[in-house]
């Protein structure tokens, strides 16, 4: 913001009209009618807004001008206008140029809110940004920020306002966490570019803001620059106008595409106790309520509880991850997981390949998120850590650039990973012990601990009849269930029954289709093929939890 002296006019004040927020300046009755009957009263400091007005009419012989307000707490009706002053609050923005401000006495001379400095083009951070915006939140004052803009179109006009914008967030972001005013831009530079691309530039900055923030940007102009260099599609941002040397509340001036002001720089020479020199004064359009509009609550975003699809799983193959999360806010973050030994903090590996966006409700709600195990994590039991980022710089995967959101995780404990998808270790998966693997490893009595029983796996020697019954494809849990399995032809497997069957703990086996003494198989979802061995495939759903289990079961006749 500039700090140019100027001459102090006196200029009219801004004009009550519908929609102004308004407070009564004095003991004041409310009428059913303009100069009608008192329907109630109001006293000095009621709050309301104007919905109707302005009439003239006349009360006792006086004529007055009359407004009907919506107040806040009481009965609505018609009051004179000599009754209300339009709330107006007042506040001050800041740099390193004003020093080290004393907040206290900031607050103490009624300056309700603050706007300090943070960052400037790509790679300016101002010197006291952080001790002003301490400073101020702990006196009380209602904190914002703004990024002095230096629109450029290198290395692209859209890219150099995507990198001033998130340079800005970077600074910003870990304020977010205390809530306060919506994030603004400092448009005073950038006319050469044009009417149309600086319009450009302002909407992607904007936009990227909002996209990692959830808010809206204010936007800071001149007068120059609202009405000559802005397109009216921006005209949805509220308004911070630089009208120095007015009268706060003024609005007697040329806003371009815009109807009103949320927020008048009027004064840039202002003399505030707790600061020397000058500094720059402010008033926005309405009272604490309406300020409330602006201010950004608490960011925060608290894993509550956590639970995985499977507490075992191979690697390279897929669990579900369920968070429950408590957000303050409706946003899209990153769920980032990193895979850590079993008790300790170091040596983790992250799930960055699986990378996704989530999208978190205000309130409760719940994040889900696939998770692929890595393919190079060793063997071994883990503890999956859990944490939030934003995605600053749009690529859908969490990197170096990207910010933590908070300091909360959640420890997932005791994820036990296998390299191989073998017999043992899919009982393993469901809860079998070795004893447990033997003694239901031999359903057809042959003496042989034969996968071709359970479908995994490469298919061993066995007796004659099994031998050319092999395994082309293994369902994998939790995805399509479908098995292609090559039978010797019909006459050689007469002394056979073949049974294929489904289960989710491997303790309790439904039948899905079977075929005995030389027939084809019978059963729902069946295709066979070939002679010589003969291809059968089989597709069933897979159960929506858990692994989905299925074997071949062969007994002799």
């Amino acid at each position: 913001m500039c700090a140019v002296v100027f001459l102090m006019l006196a200029l009219p004040g801004r004009a009550l009209d519908v929609g102004s927020r308004v407070k009564a300046n004095q003991a004041l009755n409310v009428r059913s009618t303009a100069a009608g009957t008192v329907v109630g009263a109001r006293v000095a400091g009621d709050a309301g807004r104007i919905t109707s007005g302005p009439v003239t009419a006349s009360l006792g012989g006086v004529s007055y001008v009359w407004w009907q307000v919506d107040w806040d707490t009481g009965v609505d009706g018609w009051s004179f206008a000599g009754g209300l002053d339009e709330s107006l609050l007042y506040g001050i923005d800041v740099s390193h140029f004003q020093g080290t401000i004393n907040w206290t006495s900031v607050a103490a001379a009624g300056k309700t809110f603050a706007i300090a400095k943070a960052t400037e083009s790509t790679t300016i951070t101002d010197a006291n940004f952080t001790q002003n915006m301490t400073n101020g939140r702990a006196a009380g004052v209602t904190m914002g920020a703004y990024h002095f803009a230096r629109p450029s179109t290198s290395p692209t006009l859209t890219g150099d306002a995507l990198a001033e914008a998130r340079a800005f967030v970077k600074v910003l972001h870990p304020w977010l966490a205390q809530g306060g005013l919506w994030p603004v831009l400092d448009l005073e530079d950038g006319s050469s570019l044009g009417k149309t691309s600086l319009s450009l530039w302002t909407r992607t900055f904007c936009n990227e803001v909002k996209r990692l923030t959830t808010v809206p940007c204010f936007l800071y102009t001149s007068r120059n620059y609202a009405q000559n260099y802005l397109e009216s599609s921006l005209a949805t941002l509220p308004l911070w106008i630089a009208v120095p040397n007015t009268t706060p509340g003024e609005k007697t001036f040329d806003l371009g595409p815009w109807t009103d002001w949320t927020l008048q720089q009027y004064s840039w020479t202002g003399i505030v106790a707790g600061i020397s020199g000058a500094v720059d004064l402010d008033a926005f359009a309405g009272d604490e309520t309406d300020l409330a509009a602006f201010v950004l609550p608490p960011m925060t975003h608290t894993i509550t509880a956590a639970t995985i699809s499977r507490p075992a799983v191979v690697r390279g193959n897929a669990v579900t991850l369920t968070a429950t999360v408590d957000s303050t806010v409706a946003r899209t973050l990153l769920l980032g997981a990193s895979f850590f030994p079993a008790g300790t903090t170091t040596g983790g590996v992250s799930d960055g390949p699986n990378d996704a966006p989530v999208n978190l409700v205000a309130g409760s709600g719940t994040a889900v998120r696939q998770f692929a195990i890595p393919s190079t994590l060793a063997a071994g039991v883990y503890d999956l850590w859990l944490a939030f980022y934003t995605d600053l710089d749009g690529s859908g995967t969490i990197n170096s650039g990207d910010l933590a959101v908070g300091t909360t995780y959640k420890k997932l404990s005791a994820l036990t990973v296998y390299t191989t998808p073998n017999f043992a270790t899919w009982a393993a998966a469901a809860g079998l012990s070795g004893a447990d693997a033997a003694a239901t490893a031999d359903p057809d009595g042959d003496g042989q601990k034969n996968l071709a029983e359970y479908a995994f796996g490469t298919q061993p020697l066995g007796p004659q009849s099994l031998q050319r019954v092999q395994v082309s494809a293994v369902p994998v849990p939790g995805q399509a269930a479908q098995m292609r399995v090559q039978f010797p032809r019909y006459s050689d497997r007469a002394d056979l029954t073949y049974t294929v069957e489904r289960s989710a703990s491997l303790t309790s086996w439904t039948p899905l289709a079977s075929a005995t003494g030389g027939q084809p198989f019978t059963g729902a979802g069946l295709t066979e093929s070939g002679s010589n061995p003969v291809t059968v495939t089989l597709t069933t759903a897979p159960f929506p939890t858990g692994p989905t289990w299925l074997r071949v079961r062969v007994t002799k006749n």
